[in-house]
């Protein structure tokens, strides 16, 4: 019937919610306790910046950048990144900062 199909995609939609939620966690020991992949090292600013670069091709990103991941992971990022887009430009912001501030490395002859 028909509300037995409005309640499945219902039931659908709450599932992909919680599995896009899983998938990406914080652990104030892991990362500083920015967001990251479920147990990876791997942040969602990681995979936002590496997206940025590869022009938002996901696919090509996992194949040269994360081969380990699954696209579902890397999509669980982006979909974090897109609600959570204040946060995580800040954490963006404070890792160049954090580059900036490095002394230049020393130059080999």
């Amino acid at each position: 019937s028909c509300e037995d199909v409005l309640r499945l995609i219902t039931e659908v939609r709450r599932l992909r919610r919680g599995a896009t939620r899983s998938r990406i966690t914080r652990a104030p020991e892991v990362c500083g306790g920015a967001p990251t992949i479920a147990g990876t090292r791997i942040g969602v600013a990681d995979v936002v910046a590496l997206a940025r670069r590869y022009d938002w091709d996901m696919e090509r990103v996992r194949a040269r950048e994360f081969p380990d991941l699954s696209l579902a992971d890397l999509m669980a990022a982006v979909t974090y990144y897109r609600s959570h887009e204040e946060e995580t430009e800040d954490i963006l912001r404070r890792d160049r900062e954090s580059l900036e501030r490095l002394p230049p490395a020393p130059l080999r002859r």
